[in-house]
């Protein structure tokens, strides 16, 4: 619980981070709850890369123990605490309700590195409420790419 809230909390720190709107897939783009977004500035640090619409919703990718940034390949999605090597937990907040992935065994996030950036894209994916509620949210990512 501690590392989700650790997540949680870096996701409003990144609040400087701006995206618009967009209900158009595309590349450096995001999809929240069936809407879309695309990403106009993208941060890393320490290995979490998160992504902010100053509007509403947030995100986070948790590479814990990761270099920063992560080397590329493919990253099993997990729901936390603990963040192993080869892993990623998906974090995400929408009108003030946190939202994180959950342990699939299936679902990949792909990361890319390009100049020291990196990529990230994840397929179509379920987030559980972590404020108290029982809904669940779709989460998607299309080629989000670090601008920092």
């Amino acid at each position: 619980m501690k590392k989700v809230l650790l997540s949680l909390s870096v996701l409003a720190i990144l609040g400087s981070v701006s995206c618009k709107k967009d209900d158009k897939k595309k590349t450096n783009s995001w999809t929240l709850a069936g809407t879309g977004y695309s990403v106009i500035s993208a941060h890393s640090s320490k290995g979490a890369f998160g992504v902010v619409d100053p509007s509403g919703p947030a995100c986070t990718f948790d590479f814990e123990g990761e270099t920063n940034p992560p080397t590329a390949g493919s990253y099993k999605v997990v729901s936390g605490p603990s963040i192993g090597s080869g892993q990623v937990m998906i974090s995400a907040i929408k009108g003030g309700v946190g939202y994180v992935s959950l342990n699939t065994n299936t679902q990949l996030a792909t990361v890319t590195v390009s100049g020291g950036k990196i990529t990230v894209s994840v397929p179509e994916i379920i987030l559980k409420n972590v404020s108290g509620g029982t809904d669940e949210v779709t989460f998607s990512a299309n080629e989000i790419t670090q601008t920092n």
